[in-house]
């Protein structure tokens, strides 16, 4: 499964890495959870999570890359429920974009996605 963080023309130019790495997410007005990734590029991941969480909403993310633990800033684009197979309880599925206020674990996240193999 594959679901997007972005749109259009950036949508075909992002390279893709559909992988399961785990994800801590951070905020105001949640508790702190974690989840797992769909897929992630560049500037962004998608996830899967028994936690909802609205457009707009501002994250501290960490993902869980093979070699090392990686924190980023961003907010949810877009979130919706998966209604897969009468899932109980129920999952959502979130796209988060990445901030562009840390260049190194942005940098981070470019070497895994440029050196993944699928």
């Amino acid at each position: 499964m594959v679901l997007d963080t972005e749109s259009g023309q950036e949508r075909r130019e992002l390279k893709r890495v559909t992988i399961k790495l785990p994800v801590t997410v951070e905020g105001i007005g949640f508790q702190k959870f974690t989840c797992e990734t769909l897929n992630i590029h560049e500037q962004g991941a998608a996830v899967t999570s028994g936690t909802f969480l609205s457009e707009g909403t501002k994250v501290k993310l960490t993902i869980a890359l093979p070699r090392s633990q990686v924190p980023i800033e961003g907010h949810v684009v877009w979130s919706t429920a998966l209604n897969i197979m009468a899932l109980k309880p129920t999952r959502h599925a979130i796209g988060f974009k990445f901030a562009h206020n840390s260049s190194k674990d942005i940098a981070a996240i470019k070497r895994f996605v440029r050196n993944h193999r699928d």
